[in-house]
Parts: C-alpha cells; sequence; structure tokens
C-alpha cells in the first residue's frame, strides 16, 4: 500500500515537473498559428508583433512563454479568447488544443481524479498569481496617485518619482 501511494506521488511529481517545463511546446503551437493567421510581414519583430497582438506592450512575457514559463491566467484567458485555444489546454497542456475530444477513449477513474487535482493544483496557483497581480496594480495605481499622475495623464514633478528616487 505504502508502496502504491509512493508511485502515485513519483507519477504526480513527474508530470507537474513535465508541464512546468515543457511550455515551450505549447508555446510553438500558439507561435506557429500566430504567424500563419495574424502575423505582418514583419518577420525581424514577430515576437513584439505577438505580444501586441495580445495587448502586451513588450515582448517580455512572450519570450518568457518561449522559455518554457507557462502564462498566467490572464494571458492564458486572453490567448484563448483571441486565438481560440482551449483554455483546458493552456492551463494544463492536456487534451486538444481547440477543445475537441470527440475521438479519444475514457479516462480511467485514476487518471480522472489525477486530471482534476492537477487542474484544480494549476487553478489555484493561477488564482495567486492573479491576487499578485491585483495587489501590484493596486500598488502600482496608489504610487501614481501619490506622485501626481492627474486625470490628464501627465505626471508633476513632485513625489518620489518626480524627485529621481522612484
Amino acid at each position: 500500500m505504502l508502496n502504491r501511494c509512493f508511485n502515485k506521488l513519483i507519477l504526480k511529481s513527474r508530470k507537474k515537473f513535465e508541464m512546468e517545463r515543457n511550455f515551450t511546446k505549447l508555446f510553438n503551437i500558439i507561435y506557429d498559428k500566430f504567424i500563419v493567421n495574424f502575423s505582418t510581414n514583419d518577420s525581424g519583430r514577430a515576437l513584439m508583433s505577438f505580444a501586441r497582438f495580445l495587448g502586451h506592450g513588450h515582448d517580455g512575457k512572450v519570450r518568457a512563454w518561449k522559455k518554457g514559463q507557462w502564462p498566467s491566467a490572464e494571458d492564458c484567458w486572453l490567448i484563448s479568447e483571441k486565438m481560440g485555444f482551449s483554455l483546458r489546454w493552456l492551463v494544463t497542456g492536456e487534451g486538444d488544443p481547440y477543445g475537441q475530444e470527440g475521438g479519444t477513449p475514457a479516462a480511467s477513474a485514476d487518471d480522472s481524479d489525477e486530471g482534476v487535482q492537477a487542474l484544480q493544483a494549476r487553478m489555484q496557483e493561477m488564482e495567486r498569481e492573479l491576487a499578485e497581480e491585483r495587489r501590484l496594480n493596486r500598488q502600482l495605481t496608489a504610487r501614481l496617485l501619490v506622485d501626481g499622475v492627474g486625470d490628464k495623464g501627465v505626471a508633476s514633478s513632485t513625489g518620489k518619482a518626480g524627485e529621481g528616487r522612484g
């Protein structure tokens, strides 16, 4: 019994490890679709074009995804909405990229439980990331208000940022 539990733990850890290091494969699928269906002919700045397509001002997140980092919950949602990928596939890396899994055999109860647990763990992680992003956004908003960014969107020379200490 102990050996079976240990083997399940190793299997879960191995799946999590593989999932964490393999977003690059998912990224390549996503990026290839972008290049084929949405990209302009600006091949020298394709990563930047992809970042802008998703609403990001720079390509830092896109480069991180290319290296294997998983996107945040908001970015997964954005990719799903703009490009038609399955949220389940974006979050877990499992299943069909477009959610069309009609021909797959039914999973066993153990596989289903493990899949649900992996999905729940990833969702909790993404909820923590989202909460942290919201906290940072509130902090930045407060900082901008303290530094004097008014309704016109122009910073005054008062506050820490205006003094060169920001």
